[in-house]
């Protein structure tokens, strides 16, 4: 979760009007230092159609039975739950459908919904795309092998973004997105439980799919499921598994994921029986990659080990780099899930030289092939082959550099009552000058081409915030460091990529953005170390103990809620002292407050949270006195005026970009 892969443009010299030439700013950068001369052209047609749906290798799930599955895990408004899984994504988990479905070969995607995939289950990385047109093809032979279509996320399931204002959405890609992965998969593994647990949802799941004799079938595959999972658990009695009945205790015991961790080989065993149940396979039928899919499901499925800590991540975030290391690295000895991050805005990062939060790396290949392993692409084998598609992680990537910085008056044109107030940002920008810009630009280039801009690092001490994002990221994998386990985990896996699938040197190149970025590396940003002698490159050395980095503030407005961590919910309320900043509050709708900047939700929740503090499984929440959400720290700003806060917030609607990403 949480990405980072982007660009945007640039033109020179230019005398940049931030308020359609009423407020005329000249750049503060000199015209020689920005070397880049690239216009974004923003993401429309097929370009925004494989944005929205183009597969990463991270499809997990059959497309027919996403289609058929009847969801156990939500009710609607009259406390039925007999909405398929698929309906009303928006409402249940922030996901909202896309704007256009054809592909630049004018065919179209299966799904609606943005950030949805499909690819068949075995293929080259040319052919990783499902399409309607294919719809009466269920099953596929690849080289012996039965392959079928998978649903899966990419990249614009937590980073195409929208505000609502006065019942109108206005999307903005590339904006954090308010979405519930965690709850997406949560409720998709309850639903599939429940159909692996009880008959009467299996019957009519198997109906759905038009399977022969599904009462007879639904019992054999409940049969089957309790013996596996009597025989790899402790928790089950002799009744249920006997007779296929469950117990009170053995139901309570199917709805605590966490409880089930040690069944879920039975788990995984049992989903592929009703895969070959449900397409027909026979157990002579080799179903190649589809049984490690099977086995990565039924882990995905029981959650976190009992012994691992979790902070819950919910809407608009995700804990990216505990599950990635953990999936990757940590195996058996996983760290605690207790650093979420917001999910983060992704346009100006092409010359953006060191990526993430904690700014720990400078490839946006090896970033990208770890994002995708923790949207739930699979290692294979030893040879590290594995389901990661590089080639559409490459072409997202370019995709991505489309997106331009989003602006104010272009997104709300049409509101005359959010029309720029001029005077107020005028006395913004002088308040933006003194308070922000020497923190938030930066004119240090770096890189062999000298075209990367480098922010400014700080230490945990200095900016005050959460520090788990920084100091879970760098603990050691045994004995090696995190950043070199991460490293060669990560180029491992991109270089099998490349042998399997015969990628010349000079795309390989094109892919890592050599010419740019120079040699990859990750960097321990807590403890430091010298990247110049180390890695060959111009970035220079890190001093132990930064932890997180700034960023530009230009389309800021469109990122709530704020901090690494999303645990501050508008900029006002992160102007104020942290001790006045709200304690708990709710993350869910994305009803725009244009005065705070933030979600309304959110700001009025905190009279709730007096009330009532957040149940610890409730996604929808944010209680900052947990570990992983504190909302201490940064502190520049908070003896501002209300009347320059004000006038602060007015300019920031209108901050223009960095030289290369001017509009």
């Amino acid at each position: 979760m949480n990405y980072f892969i982007l660009i945007l443009f640039a033109s020179l010299g230019l005398v940049v009007s931030c308020t359609g030439n009423r407020i005329d700013e000249k750049s503060r950068f000199p015209a020689s230092e920005a070397k880049v001369f690239e216009k974004p052209q923003g993401l429309q047609g097929s370009d925004l159609a494989e944005f929205e749906h183009l597969s990463e290798g991270a499809d997990i799930y059959p497309y027919e039975w996403i289609n058929a599955l009847k969801s156990v895990g939500f009710a609607d408004s009259q406390g039925k739950i007999s909405r398929p899984f698929m309906s009303d994504l928006d409402e249940k988990f922030g996901i909202f459908s896309s704007s256009n479905l054809k592909n630049s070969e004018g065919r179209s995607f299966l799904l609606p919904w943005v950030g949805l995939s499909v690819a068949w289950s075995n293929h080259r990385p040319e052919q990783a795309e499902a399409f309607q047109e294919t719809e009466s093809e269920i099953v596929r032979q690849v080289d012996g092998v039965k392959s079928i279509r998978m649903v899966g996320t990419n990249c614009s399931f937590c980073h195409s973004g929208g505000l609502e204002y006065k019942n109108q959405f206005y999307k903005i890609d590339g904006s954090p997105s308010i979405s519930n992965v965690r709850g997406f998969f949560l409720d998709l593994s309850k639903s599939t439980l429940g159909v692996l647990a009880k008959p009467e949802l299996a019957v009519q799941f198997l109906k759905n799919l038009n399977v022969k004799y599904p009462e007879k079938r639904a019992e054999e595959l409940n049969q089957y499921f309790l013996k596996r999972l009597g025989e790899t658990t402790h928790g089950f009695v002799s009744l249920g598994k006997l007779s296929g009945k469950l117990t009170l205790l053995e139901a309570k015991y199917l709805h605590d994921t966490r409880r089930l961790f040690e069944g879920k080989q039975a788990i995984a065993d049992a989903l592929e029986k009703l895969l070959r149940i449900t397409y027909g396979f026979s157990d002579a039928d080799d179903i190649g990659e589809l049984s490690a899919r099977m086995k990565f499901l039924g882990t995905l499925m029981v959650g976190t080990s009992p012994r691992t800590a979790e902070t819950i991540s919910g809407y608009g975030r995700t804990d990216a780099f505990g599950r990635i290391g953990n999936l990757v690295l940590r195996g058996d000895d996983p760290i605690g899930y207790t650093a979420p991050v917001s999910l983060p805005w992704i346009w100006g990062l092409k010359y953006m030289a060191m990526i993430h939060y904690n700014g720990n790396t400078n490839s946006v290949a090896l970033r990208n092939v770890g994002q995708s392993l923790g949207l739930g692409a699979i290692i294979l084998n030893d040879k590290l082959d594995s389901t990661v598609n590089v080639k559409n992680l490459d072409r997202l990537e370019k995709l991505a550099h489309k997106i331009p910085v989003p602006q104010w008056e272009k997104v709300f044109a049409g509101v005359p009552e959010l029309q720029i107030k001029e005077d107020l940002a005028a006395d913004g920008k002088k308040v933006y000058e003194k308070s922000c810009q020497g923190c938030h630009e930066s004119n240090h280039f770096v890189g062999p081409a000298g075209v990367l801009r480098e922010y400014k690092m700080f230490s945990l001490e200095k900016v005050g915030t959460d520090s788990n994002a920084a100091q879970n990221a760098v603990k050691a994998v045994g004995t090696v460091e995190f950043n070199r386990s991460i490293f060669n985990g990560v180029s491992g896996i991109k270089a099998r990529f490349y042998e399997r699938y015969q990628v010349t040197p000079q795309e390989q190149a094109a892919i890592e953005y050599r010419e740019m970025r120079g040699a990859e590396f990750f960097r321990d940003t807590l403890n430091g170390f010298n990247r110049q002698a180390e890695f060959k490159n111009t970035y220079g050395d890190v001093q132990a103990g930064t932890g997180y980095k700034a960023r530009h503030l230009s389309g800021v407005w469109a990122t709530a809620p704020y901090l690494h961590n999303g645990s501050v919910p508008t900029l006002w309320d992160l102007l104020q002292d942290p001790t006045k900043r709200p304690k708990i509050f709710l993350i869910k709708s994305h009803e725009y407050d244009p005065q705070k900047l933030g979600y309304k939700s959110q700001q009025e929740a905190d009279v709730i949270g007096r009330v009532k503090a957040c149940n610890k499984d409730d996604q929808s929440c944010i209680d900052t006195s947990i570990s992983g959400n504190h909302n201490t720290g940064h502190i520049y700003g908070t003896d501002l005026t209300d009347t320059q806060k004000w006038a602060l917030l007015e300019y920031l609607k209108v901050l223009s970009p960095e030289p290369e990403y001017y509009w």
